[in-house]
């Protein structure tokens, strides 16, 4: 079963992601913030990581270059922005810092997010 971490500070969006993935089978950890997303990918192996950009503590492109320069704590797993923030040059700083894709938490509904999950990782 593939393991995900979702990093989310918004309670509501938080438990509504992580109910949706769990219904399609996933094993689904979270984190309230970007310093408890970087304790929890250097304490387990995940397959995917969906981030928030903003985030307390620190933020998702922070936890990004973090995670990206660090290979002994996820350089190479699925790192995945999920955000309402599109403007084309957050978009840009996250995808020249490593994330594979973005959601856009606006446009897509929760089924949407979870298709586009499973496609990310059918193609790892």
């Amino acid at each position: 079963m593939p393991r995900i971490l979702l990093a989310e500070d918004e309670k509501s969006i938080q438990e509504l992601y992580q109910k949706v993935l769990q219904d399609a089978g996933f094993e689904v950890d979270t984190a309230d913030d970007g310093e408890e997303a970087l304790e929890k990918v250097a304490a387990h192996p995940y397959d995917l990581v969906l981030l928030d950009i903003i985030m307390p503590r620190k933020d998702g492109l922070s936890v990004l270059k973090e995670l990206r320069a660090a290979p002994e704590s996820g350089a190479r797993q699925r790192i995945v922005m999920l955000t309402v923030l599109t403007a084309d040059e957050c978009l840009k700083t996250a995808m020249s810092a490593g994330a594979d894709d973005y959601l856009d938490k606006t446009n897509l509904t929760p089924g949407q997010v979870v298709e586009r999950v499973k496609a990310l990782l059918a193609s790892a």
